[in-house]
């Protein structure tokens, strides 16, 4: 399947529908990353010499994927333990103009140091990046708003605490790939009919 034909495909159907995806947010290391920037002590001045191919899952999927959503009107973020300047380093190199502090949702941003962990796993972070990108109108967060919030995360933990507070979470232990494509799908449940199934690697 041609890259072409995945933009057209991932589209699904219905994006408009009251129940399609609110917004998707991703796990930065591990999952758009294939390496561990903040175990690997990679700084933010570090990340303009660094081999973009080679530390990215698969930087045409996620690209792809990207200007997909962002071009049909559906918000897109990153919620990571990691340190901000890094991760902003790295996404204005991958996808430029697109992510911004604004979603990029850190530890910093709800009372913790960048590069640690949060008690409540992602849930804080996910909290917060739905209060200012979809109810910044002073609306209330509601459940049906947290199960149409998808987390693209490799951690177990993070996936079972989304879980428990009605997020939509995807396990992606492998990263955020075209190969594990068809395996992520599952945890879209429900909402698995407005994104693509992909039943083989993009050629």
């Amino acid at each position: 399947m041609s890259m072409v034909d995945f933009a057209r495909q991932v589209l699904g159907v219905n994006l408009t529908a009251k129940e399609a995806p609110l917004l998707y947010v991703f796990d930065f290391d591990q999952t758009i990353l294939k390496i561990h920037s903040f175990g690997s002590h990679i700084r933010a001045k570090d990340v303009a010499s660094r081999d973009l191919e080679a530390d990215t899952a698969d930087i045409e999927f996620f690209r792809t994927f990207i200007d997909t959503m962002t071009s049909a009107g559906i918000p897109v973020a990153v919620a990571s333990f990691g340190e901000y300047e890094v991760i902003q380093n790295y996404l204005d190199r991958l996808t430029p103009g697109v992510f911004n502090r604004s979603n990029i949702c850190t530890p910093s941003c709800v009372g913790y140091k960048d590069g640690y962990s949060v008690p409540a796993g992602k849930n804080t972070m996910l909290e917060l990046l739905l209060k200012t990108m979809i109810c910044n109108d002073g609306k209330a967060i509601t459940t049906e708003m947290r199960k149409r919030t998808i987390l693209f995360d490799d951690q177990q933990s993070n996936i079972e605490k989304a879980a428990s507070s009605g997020f939509s979470p995807c396990f992606t232990p492998y990263a955020f790939t075209r190969d594990a494509w068809p395996q992520i799908q599952k945890g879209l449940g429900h909402l698995v009919g407005f994104v693509t199934h992909i039943a083989s690697p993009l050629s």
